[in-house]
């Protein structure tokens, strides 16, 4: 039988930027409703985040000099982009149990909070740092929300672009079979599918791609614009949509340069900070 890690899909994605705020007004202007700024208790990082009813993008950057946040500022030295995934479990200890169990070394689970700026108390979570071998520059881990009544409030669904959904995540890497390994020990075998160099993880909610560049150039025809960065790296995000037509015609419209591809439209991606963002059926 099938170990049960208890996880349930893709809770964020982290897209590490050097100005929150511009960060911010950059992802609102493609037509997002953003949150207020959260501050994280005992860190020197605050974010603002993306929400969907069943995943989120989380910008996450400093807001104060001092302390550590040894990957964000790793990343941050390369250029923004796409800093890691945080899987979502529905029981952190057995998620970190069943981790141990398949031989991945653990840390946590770990609580951690943080505070909304618009006065409305603050979120908690509980995360598992796992450690399944070669993941390069990319941060994974799980993450339980314990206050999750506050996390998705209605006004926050509602974006002008129609954004409804995470449907993808595509992950840059030279050669799949390191991080495929990680993967593998994390999600399990029944989760992975293969199709020549191109891996796909089916983590029970938005799937993760494994693509070397050749490839992800086929599958996502804007990253070619991306400035170069060390791979394996979050590359690109796919966002479902109610009408690409409308989408494409709202961003139009704000003068943020787009592109069609296969089943909807893609920008460059300088338009969200590192990170490639699709927009599809």
């Amino acid at each position: 039988m099938a170990l049960d890690r208890h996880l349930r899909g893709i809770d964020h994605l982290l897209v590490a930027v050097a100005d929150l705020a511009g960060a911010a007004a950059d992802y609102r202007r493609l037509g997002f409703t953003v949150t207020p700024r959260g501050r994280h208790r005992g860190w020197p990082t605050g974010n603002h985040c993306v929400m969907f009813e069943e995943a989120y993008l989380e910008l996450l950057g400093r807001v104060e000099e001092g302390g550590a946040h040894h990957r964000l500022d790793e990343c941050l030295a390369r250029g923004e982009g796409g800093l890691g995934i945080a899987l979502a479990t529905d029981d952190p200890e057995a998620t970190a149990a069943a981790w141990r169990a398949a031989g991945v070394p653990v840390e946590g689970p770990l609580d951690l909070a943080r505070a909304i700026e618009d006065g409305d108390g603050e979120l908690r979570f509980r995360n598992v740092m796992p450690d399944p071998g070669d993941l390069g520059d990319l941060v994974l881990f799980a993450c339980h929300h314990l206050t999750p009544d506050r996390l998705r409030r209605p006004a926050w669904l509602r974006h002008a672009n129609g954004a409804r959904a995470l449907r993808s995540c595509t992950v840059l890497v030279e050669d799949p079979a390191s991080l495929t390994e990680a993967l593998t020990r994390l999600l399990g075998e029944g989760a992975r599918s293969e199709t020549d160099r191109v891996v796909t993880f089916h983590t029970g909610g938005a799937p993760i791609i494994l693509a070397p560049p050749e490839d992800a150039l086929l599958l996502h025809p804007t990253l070619g614009e991306a400035e170069p960065h060390p791979a394996p790296r979050l590359a690109v995000a796919s966002v479902a949509v109610e009408d690409p037509e409308r989408t494409a015609a709202l961003l139009r419209q704000r003068e943020v340069p787009v592109r069609r591809i296969p089943d909807g439209f893609g920008l460059p991606p300088a338009a969200g900070r590192g990170l490639t963002l699709e927009f599809v059926a």
